[in-house]
């Protein structure tokens, strides 16, 4: 029996180990493929990258390994690339999986805007007073992922993608979607789930119970589920 091809992608600072736990649940019906995005762990980049070119990345992943009508199942940022590449080079036969996808931007933005300026812009006068820590701490950001990159290209790559809301190209995909959510996110509340699934036409969302950002380490029972019943 011909197995369905999966591909996975992960989210922000993160990578394929975070997969660990579900592959070996999938590998008996799927074949399974998680690459390791531009920018992340070992794969580095010469110069930042925008959701753009993480969607021509994607596209050559999935030319080079011959992989056909894949499944593609985003967590996070990961979710972002997929609607983007999707978007971009629209394949109606191929079916999403969206994962606490960030699509839809949240309500600080525009707190982040004035951090970014206060650090590019006045940059010194903040080295100098030394209150960057400071700064961080009042809005909310001193454990952002922006505070914890380490390398500047990586820092402008965030900034390139971290505004992308993508609600608008997500309304307009064709393809069937299953959207799972874990209810007790913080990082990208259930109420971005429930905003996706209301623009996504072809689209239905399945929401885990006491379950984080990461549904599929929270409940990998249920996920691995959802995901079986969806590709039928």
């Amino acid at each position: 029996m011909k197995k369905n091809n999966l591909l996975l992608l992960h989210g922000w600072s993160q990578n394929p180990n975070y997969f660990t736990l579900i592959k070996p649940l999938l590998e008996a019906k799927y074949k399974i493929f998680s690459p390791i995005m531009p920018g992340f762990g070992e794969i580095k980049i010469k110069n930042p990258y925008d959701l753009d070119k993480y969607a021509d990345w994607l596209k050559d992943f999935i030319i080079k390994n011959k992989i056909t009508n894949p499944i593609l199942l985003g967590h996070s940022f990961g979710g972002s690339v997929c609607v983007k590449f999707l978007f971009k080079y629209p394949n109606p036969k191929i079916k999403l999986i969206l994962v606490d996808a960030a699509i839809v931007r949240d309500k600080y933005s525009f707190r982040k805007r004035i951090y970014y300026f206060l650090v590019y812009i006045i940059k010194p006068v903040i080295n100098f007073l030394r209150i960057k820590n400071f700064i961080l701490k009042i809005m909310k950001l001193n454990n952002s992922d922006y505070q914890n990159i380490n390398s500047p290209i990586m820092k402008e790559t965030f900034q390139k993608v971290i505004y992308s809301d993508l609600i608008k190209e997500a309304s307009k995909l064709k393809n069937k979607t299953l959207i799972i959510w874990g209810d007790k996110d913080v990082v990208t509340p259930l109420t971005f789930g429930r905003e996706i699934n209301k623009n996504m036409k072809n689209s239905i969302l399945k929401v885990i119970p006491n379950s984080g950002h990461f549904p599929f380490i929270d409940d990998p029972i249920k996920f691995i589920f959802y995901i079986k019943k969806f590709s039928v």
